[in-house]
């Protein structure tokens, strides 16, 4: 099995879509006690503050092209 590793540019907006649920089944997971109050605000604004040349945004797929996950890196 084979996972594919892409940087997420603004004009992707299947791959910004992909992120921006993965961020927020990361947020979900977080729960209220762990609850980043500045999440919501990155996830709406996506790509930004991930956007080069002071970030990247990378998500990863398998061979089917399913998004298994992603980071983002300021």
């Amino acid at each position: 099995m084979q996972h594919y590793i892409t940087v997420v540019e603004r004009v992707d907006p299947v791959a910004l879509d992909d992120v921006r649920r993965l961020f927020e089944e990361y947020q979900r997971l977080l729960g209220e006690q762990m609850f980043s109050h500045t999440l919501p605000g990155e996830i709406a604004s996506l790509p930004a503050p991930y956007e080069r040349p002071t970030g990247v945004l990378l998500l990863a797929r398998d061979e089917s092209g399913e998004a298994l996950g992603c980071v983002g890196v300021r």
